[in-house]
């Protein structure tokens, strides 16, 4: 994978933790509200056999797969993750991964267990009771089986709201998911998920 654009800096002290969430690989951010952040400059980001719109840069994420147990390790070809960073508002983090030969890839799996980790995770980093329901919808993206997932929920009297778009093409999955905060982020959400092309 070669990512042109660099990881950009923090701009403010915002404490944001990542947590990963079961095997639907799900990343939330624990969020903290401080009132600043990145200023946007939206462009379409090519993520090599990815692209998406995003108003920021995205860079390396976390090292997901270290975090996963070894059995689910072992059972991956490869695993990876992409994030716009801490400040971003939305922040989209894209994960792209791939089962061995012989190894039973789900969408409804990926999808379902990304939201359900996601959402829990919410609940666990606020210490806020959380309602785990979402929404799901079936699609094709670039005629490929996907599936568009949304949740809205509530983080220190302000909404979040996790979004989600699942692609799969065999043994690949690809995950991309936008969290923000507040209610005036709809705009934001549908431009960033309807921008989501797999590459051939």
């Amino acid at each position: 994978m070669n990512i042109q654009a660099p990881l950009l800096t923090k701009p403010c002290a915002i404490p944001l933790s990542r947590t990963l969430a079961t095997a639907g690989m799900a990343a939330l951010l624990a969020i903290s509200i401080a009132g600043c952040g990145k200023s946007k400059s939206w462009a379409t980001r090519d993520l090599t056999d990815l692209t998406v719109e995003t108003p920021y840069v995205v860079g390396p994420g976390p090292d997901v797969k270290a975090s996963l147990p070894q059995q689910v390790r072992d059972s991956m070809e490869y695993f990876e993750t992409l994030d716009t960073g801490d400040g971003t508002n939305p922040r989209v983090m894209v994960s792209r991964m791939a089962g061995k030969p012989g190894i039973a890839m789900s969408l409804d799996g990926a999808t379902n267990g990304a939201m359900n980790g996601g959402i829990s995770s919410l609940g666990k980093a606020t210490g806020e009771t959380v309602n785990p329901k979402f929404t799901t919808s079936s699609l094709k993206i670039d005629g490929l089986e996907a599936r568009k997932a949304s949740y809205t929920g509530q983080a220190k009297g302000k909404s979040v709201h996790l979004d989600g778009v699942f692609v799969q093409k065999g043994q690949k999955v690809w995950q991309v998911q936008v969290i923000t905060l507040g209610d005036s982020s709809a705009a934001d959400i549908a431009r960033i998920v309807d921008s989501v092309h797999i590459k051939p």
